[in-house]
């Protein structure tokens, strides 16, 4: 699910003003992709990183969850190539990868067997920032 709205982001580095951005929701987060900075902007003020690779497979998990994208296309994504079988070593890595990033601050990228991935919140998770939180950091 996704609308368009305003976002703003300032921290280390990154401004991202923008008066139409589209806004996905995974559970209780907003989130945001800067294809710019290769970042996810998540509930207006996080900014988390991601190489190249990363952030080409996570855009399509963002933008169609909840649904999931299979390893086709999120190889097809990435490496524009149709051999998705070939990359699948190459895929799950950067899958590791992108969790480990996105587990905590509550979101998380699924493996489902033989199909693909989608991205979601973590049940039960506290989504309240805490001033020891890794939310607070890059």
């Amino acid at each position: 699910m996704h609308h368009s709205g305003v976002l703003f982001a300032l921290k280390k580095g990154f401004v991202m003003l923008a008066s139409q951005v589209t806004i996905y929701f995974i559970g209780p987060h907003r989130i945001a992709c800067d294809d710019k900075n290769k970042a996810l902007i998540i509930d207006s003020f996080l900014i988390i990183r991601f190489s190249s690779t990363q952030y080409k497979l996570l855009k399509p998990l963002v933008e169609n969850s909840p649904v999931p994208v299979t390893d086709a296309d999120l190889v097809q994504a990435a490496y524009s190539s149709e051999n998705w079988r070939g990359m699948h070593d190459n895929l799950e890595k950067h899958m590791d990868n992108i969790r480990s990033k996105l587990r905590p601050f509550g979101i998380n990228a699924y493996r489902i067997s033989t199909y693909g991935y989608i991205l979601l919140a973590i049940p039960g998770y506290n989504t309240e920032p805490e001033s020891n939180s890794p939310r607070n950091h890059l």
